[in-house]
């Protein structure tokens, strides 16, 4: 019911798609500000404001056992970019 509600919202632009990394700068006040993300297909997407939805997979860690490598549930893959661009910027992941 809410993607409805979204989708039909003046000025709003949606995409879906996997973020790579995020693009920043640093404002006047020496803040970093992220105006923009890139997505694993290349395309890249500016805005005064981003909604990240960011799932389970960030610094995703599969481990069987004794074994531990980069993953995610049914043989998804991690979103390694992500993260690294997340604590560019500060954050903790």
């Amino acid at each position: 019911a809410m993607k409805f509600v979204l989708e039909g919202q003046k000025n709003l632009e949606l995409k879906q798609a996997t973020v790579a990394r995020l693009l920043s700068q640093t404002n006047e006040q020496g803040r970093t500000v992220v105006t923009g993300v890139v997505t694993t297909s290349g395309w890249q997407y500016e805005a005064n404001a981003i909604i990240l939805t960011t799932g389970t997979f960030i610094n995703g860690r599969l481990v069987v056992g004794e074994k531990t490598q980069p993953g995610g549930r049914a043989g998804e893959g991690p979103a390694l970019g992500i993260s690294d661009s997340l604590r560019a910027i500060g954050l903790e992941v």
